[in-house]
């Protein structure tokens, strides 16, 4: 005699106290699991919600839920048992507080970019003798927000603001502080650079947060790396433009390398196996500790600092493309058929590797910032070959431009079929390994530099 055994799913249930998983029949009602577990539940006070945060009734059945759902108990009682003046009173201090970083954060940056504006329009104020009392001003400025900033705790959105602009704030004081003189645009930025790099370090070393610090390190050696390619080339005498293309060309790469850096772990997390099975112990060979059990308290330091580096690092290499691309697009004409090769080479592969590398992340700001950025590229490349092109030309680039876009939308419904855009996500690997192999050397093709260097030879 055969007997027929019921349907289950498993429920979990998470409440205050603890969580329970059961198996219960899809005929049953969530309330009546609720009882069979002994967990009180009371219509009214109590609530229940999937993962989603959507209510789920007590008498829907258990066959209507998904296998594996989890129900968290909200007792609505203790969610109102804070007074009302105490949360609106550390809502309205702590809305004064992010106030008061956004109000410090955007007065910097309209300063600092009021003052590079007039450097760059070659403005009377910036003139004879006022110049250096601007940058008097925007200096003891800078110095004044970052005190502030490091003397008070702000809110980690408020205070990344904050930074960007006291950094900006030196970074044109700096600038501003370089007399004019022939080569003068390039010392000034790097002046700059450096400038806004020393007042970045020091805000990291005595920042109070673990996120900040790890922010403003992470600007900070990115600065010292653009102060220390523009000082390079200034050393040697190389153009301007030598500088930006190089500098344009360590951002696919950097990109790419930033990761490995970001989540120092001690050798006992991370095993290299490959190592170990083909090689033997030796009597220098060091056998890593076991780490222990890893616990969610102790790891989420390091998690956050490390989000937050990834975040800044890549945003800020990000960020420069555009501004190094402007430097580097009058390569396209002006310079020699090596020049314009690289000009065009470093630029393609920057603009392919920011459009497919946000391919392998899942930071929604990393992802539409680099894609802008590299839709930004394209349109600085169109109305550069739009202005100084002859009708003819801008014909043939919108023509291509429409080309690309038909070809863009029509890739979108293969890529969206599931298995089908395997094949598709494989090409867009190859070209993004391609165009980080590239982008370095073309950047060195286009500035010049074997020229350059065999100029320094022969001299």
């Amino acid at each position: 005699m055969s007997t027929t055994t019921p349907e289950h799913r498993r429920i979990a249930f998470f409440g205050d106290d603890a969580r329970l998983d059961v198996s219960a029949p899809t005929t049953q009602l969530v309330a009546d699991a609720l009882d069979a577990i002994g967990v009180s539940f009371e219509s009214g006070r109590d609530v229940l919600l999937d993962r989603s945060g959507r209510e789920v009734p007590p008498t829907t059945l258990i066959g209507d839920l998904a296998d594996g759902s989890l129900l968290s108990i909200v007792d609505l009682g203790k969610a109102a048992a804070t007074p009302p003046g105490l949360r609106a009173q550390a809502t309205t201090t702590r809305a004064d507080h992010r106030s008061t970083w956004w109000l410090l954060a955007l007065s910097a940056l309209l300063l600092a970019a009021g003052a590079l504006g007039s450097l760059a329009a070659g403005a009377p104020l910036l003139a004879g003798a006022g110049r250096p009392w601007v940058a008097l001003g925007l200096g003891l400025g800078a110095l004044a927000s970052a005190a502030l900033w490091i003397v008070r705790s702000a809110p980690r959105g408020a205070g990344a603001a904050a930074l960007v602009s006291t950094l900006t704030l030196a970074f044109a004081a700096g600038t501003l502080a370089v007399p004019d003189a022939v080569g003068a645009t390039h010392l000034a930025v790097t002046i700059g650079l450096l400038s806004a790099a020393a007042l970045g370090s020091v805000m990291a070393v005595a920042a109070r947060d673990r996120v900040l610090r790890a922010i403003a390190s992470t600007v900070s050696v990115l600065l010292v790396v653009y102060g220390s390619i523009w000082g390079m080339t200034l050393l040697l005498e190389w153009p301007m433009v030598a500088a930006a293309a190089l500098t344009l060309g360590l951002v696919v790469p950097g990109i790419r390398f930033l990761p490995t850096v970001l989540l120092p772990v001690a050798d006992g997390y991370a095993i290299n196996y490959k190592h170990f099975m083909s090689s033997r112990w030796t009597v220098r060979g060091a056998i890593p500790q076991e780490p222990g059990a890893v616990m969610m308290e102790a790891i989420r330091p390091t998690v956050e600092v490390a989000a937050a580096r990834l975040r800044t690092g890549t945003i800020a290499l990000c960020l420069t493309a555009p501004i190094m691309a402007l430097l580097v697009l009058p390569g396209f004409r002006d310079g020699g058929m090596m020049v314009r090769i690289g000009s065009i080479g470093v630029i393609a592969a920057t603009v392919a590797a920011l459009f497919l590398m946000p391919r392998h992340g899942t930071e929604p700001v990393i992802m539409w910032v680099s894609r802008g950025v590299a839709a930004v590229m394209v349109i600085e490349v169109a109305i550069a070959g739009a202005v100084s092109a002859s009708t003819v030309s801008v014909t043939v680039l919108a023509v291509a431009l429409l080309a690309v876009g038909i070809v863009a939308a029509a890739l979108i419904v293969p890529l969206s079929k599931g298995a089908r855009s395997l094949g598709w996500s494989r090409v867009g690997d190859k070209v993004e390994s391609l165009s980080v192999a590239l982008a370095l050397p073309c950047a060195l093709l286009a500035a010049n530099v074997v020229e350059l260097v065999r100029g320094m030879m022969s001299g």
